[in-house]
């Protein structure tokens, strides 16, 4: 025979049972959320770092290119080439320097030629 007592046993370990079970999923609902927020903070800095290569990527296009450019004014001028100067590329100023790459000697042939 079951008793009042034994009732009230069985509604408490069916209350602890809920109650465990309930905790384990708000346990695991929480570790979710955070799961999802790392991978989200990750791939937002993910993005960033790919968007500052690009633009430094074209900065340095634009400086090249700028370069060329005074080299290019100077040598139609009859000028000196520049060294060095600076160039704004978007909102950014970038300086550069030129530097000779090409041979350290030149030699003059017969016909008084210069190479």
């Amino acid at each position: 025979m079951r008793t009042m007592h034994d009732s009230r046993r069985a509604r408490r370990s069916k209350r602890g049972v809920a109650l465990i079970s309930a905790l384990f999923a708000a346990a695991m609902s929480a570790t979710l959320v955070a799961v999802l927020f790392l991978t989200a903070t990750a791939g937002n800095k993910l993005s960033d770092v790919g968007r500052h290569k690009a633009e430094a990527k074209y900065m340095a296009a634009g400086a090249v290119e700028a370069a060329k450019k005074d080299v290019q004014t100077a040598i139609a001028n009859w000028d000196d080439v520049p060294v060095d100067g600076a160039v704004s590329v978007g909102d950014q100023d970038v300086a550069y320097t030129i530097a000779p790459s090409g041979l350290d000697m030149i030699q003059t042939d017969s016909a008084g030629i210069q190479t």
